[in-house]
């Protein structure tokens, strides 16, 4: 009879390297699909953190605010100072109680000093300015008349014209002075006030003879009848 040696069979280690791979290719599958789902969660996580960041509106903070009115700044001091009463105590040697006595300084009143407005006086009375000598003598008291040596020209007053007017007498109280120059004291008559500009015109441009009294120039005042005719 011939005995037979029973030996380990070749194909149980190959089995038993199939299944080992095979459950390390599981536990490699599945700690990658729990990395993956970690990783993808928290993806998740930080864009919804984003998003929670851009909608959200930013916070507008309100506080009430209360003012207060300061009262109004008290009054300048006076610029004068007022002075105190300093006490001065006298003694004098010998009976009786000492006198006490305050000196108090017055306070000067305000100047109120305001230059004079000027006075301008005008007249229409010559014969009234006393800073005139209108002491003159006569025509009766001279030598002879006086003679009007210029010839002088004024127009008519239209005005006297359109009233139909076409002559007219004045007497003129004049003073002529030692050169024969005259000056009009005052209108003594005129009708009409229109020639009044005629009759400066007229006193302007005039000149006499010298008035002489005993062969001397003398200054003579009169009457003098003047007549304007439209030429």
């Amino acid at each position: 009879m011939t005995q037979s040696s029973m030996g380990p069979s070749p194909a149980m280690p190959e089995k038993s390297r199939v299944k080992a791979s095979v459950k390390a290719g599981r536990h490699h599958f599945y700690a990658s699909l729990i990395a993956a789902a970690v990783l993808g969660a928290a993806l998740a996580l930080l864009w919804l953190g984003q998003q929670s960041a851009l909608t959200t509106a930013p916070k507008l903070m309100v506080r009430e605010v209360t003012t207060v009115s300061l009262p109004p700044p008290p009054p300048p001091a006076s610029m004068q100072a007022q002075m105190p009463e300093t006490p001065i105590a006298v003694a004098v040697e010998g009976a009786g109680a000492a006198m006490e006595l305050s000196l108090e300084v017055p306070t000067p009143a305000p100047l109120n000093i305001r230059a004079p407005e000027p006075v301008l006086k005008i007249t229409d009375n010559f014969e009234a300015d006393l800073s005139v000598d209108w002491q003159a003598f006569g025509l009766d008291e001279l030598d002879g008349l006086p003679s009007l040596l210029t010839q002088v020209k004024t127009a008519f007053p239209a005005a006297l014209a359109r009233k139909g007017v076409e002559r007219a007498v004045v007497r003129l109280d004049v003073f002529i002075d030692e050169s024969g120059k005259p000056t009009l004291v005052a209108i003594a008559d005129n009708p009409h006030p229109e020639l009044d500009d005629a009759i400066n015109k007229l006193l302007r441009g005039s000149r006499f003879s010298p008035p002489t009294r005993g062969g001397v120039a003398v200054k003579a005042r009169f009457i003098w009848p003047v007549e304007f005719k439209k030429s």
